[in-house]
């Protein structure tokens, strides 16, 4: 499994992110690069950094699983609840960094 750490977005500073978003923000980067993608991350890379991609390089897929499963219900569970109440802004308190358009797709919501 090989990740790229360059992105477009290089400016940000990812200093302060504890190991786990790090390699939280690996798996999604590595689900969000596949052509069958459950969901789509553009700044997981990003976030991932260098110690996030060497992470992802030593581990199974099996290990990734429960990250992009959790992904994928809470997508699945907040989806709806956005649109209907129309929120604008998500919070999920220690969640790490998540930057996924997903939670609130097609619309200028945030997720914390």
């Amino acid at each position: 499994m090989s990740m790229s750490t360059t992105s477009a977005h290089t400016s940000t500073n990812t200093g302060n992110f504890s190991s786990t978003a790090r390699w939280t923000a690996a798996a999604r980067a590595l689900k969000s690069a596949h052509e069958d993608r459950l969901f789509d991350d553009p700044l997981a890379l990003l976030l991932a950094g260098e110690e996030g991609a060497a992470w992802a390089a030593n581990s199974s897929p099996d290990s990734l699983a429960p990250m992009i499963l959790r992904t994928c219900y809470f997508d699945d569970f907040l989806q709806p609840i956005t649109q209907e109440n129309a929120l604008r802004q998500v919070v999920l308190m220690a969640a790490g960094p998540i930057c996924a358009p997903t939670v609130c797709p097609g619309k200028r919501e945030r997720a914390f």
